[in-house]
């Protein structure tokens, strides 16, 4: 498994415009880094072998928006 981060804007998943890392914790960074120098949020999205999902906003600490994003409630 492996994490990519692009912006939020790009409502689907562009294998080449994402940066990846190995880890959750450096596509936090990845984001962060990304809302300061460009001022636009993120989704990082696990890449499997099988399939790409997007996994959480870039930006986003709380449990409640990430459900949001994932389920639509």
């Amino acid at each position: 498994m492996i994490y990519a981060v692009q912006p939020s804007a790009w409502t689907t998943f562009d294998e080449h415009g994402a940066d990846y890392t190995p880890t959750l914790q450096g596509a936090q960074t990845i984001a962060r880094q990304w809302k300061a120098y460009h001022g636009e949020d993120t989704t990082i999205w696990v890449c499997g072998s099988q399939s790409t999902y997007p996994l959480m906003r870039g930006n986003v600490d709380t449990v409640d928006q990430i459900a949001d994003m994932l389920f639509g409630c």
